[in-house]
């Protein structure tokens, strides 16, 4: 049983990473939290570990993760902002 259990777990978190590249967070992160939920009750921290850090990749606000494909012009604009004041903040900065 133990082992079927954790076949189920490995095989939700697997559906957790597909849902995850075809853009379906939520049904992602509900698949993590059963696999987790599985994977504690078995007393497999490592991979309790591994799950809550895809939630927590998944719970990221979408703000803090702009892309210019999936942004458009706001992606491109908050690139270059971003090239823009690393550029500035270089500038002052010694090199050793």
């Amino acid at each position: 049983e133990i082992g079927d259990r954790q076949e189920e777990a490995f095989t939700l978190g697997n559906l957790g990473l597909t849902q995850e590249k075809i853009g379906q967070p939520l049904d992602a992160v509900q698949s993590f939290q059963q696999a987790r939920t599985l994977f504690g009750a078995m007393g497999l921290e490592g991979d309790v570990q591994v799950c809550n850090q895809a939630i927590g990749r998944l719970s990221t606000p979408p703000t803090s993760r702009l892309s210019t494909r999936q942004h458009g012009w706001l992606g491109r604009l908050v690139g270059w902002l971003l090239r823009v004041m690393h550029g500035l903040w270089g500038r002052g900065r010694k090199r050793v």
